[in-house]
């Protein structure tokens, strides 16, 4: 059975909200970690604040309102 969970892998200060937001990934973990794989997938990533920054109408990447414009420069 696989196993996912939302991850934190980063906290930076957002201008726009005033606030930290933390940047947080979605990961798929396999059941048994075999040899010469990695222990984990990542399949999405996102803003903490994405739902303030959509209702504020703020571009950015990991609010889902500027495809392409990483406020936080994370790659």
């Amino acid at each position: 059975m696989v196993r996912e969970e939302w991850v934190v892998v980063a906290r930076k200060w957002c201008d726009l909200i005033g606030r930290e937001a933390e940047i947080l990934e979605h990961r798929l973990y396999p059941a048994d970690i075999l040899p010469n794989t990695v222990a984990y997938r990542v399949v999405a990533r996102k803003c903490s604040a994405d739902i303030a920054c959509n209702i504020a109408e703020h571009p950015c990447q990991w609010a889902y309102t500027a495809p392409g414009f990483d406020r936080f420069e994370i790659s």
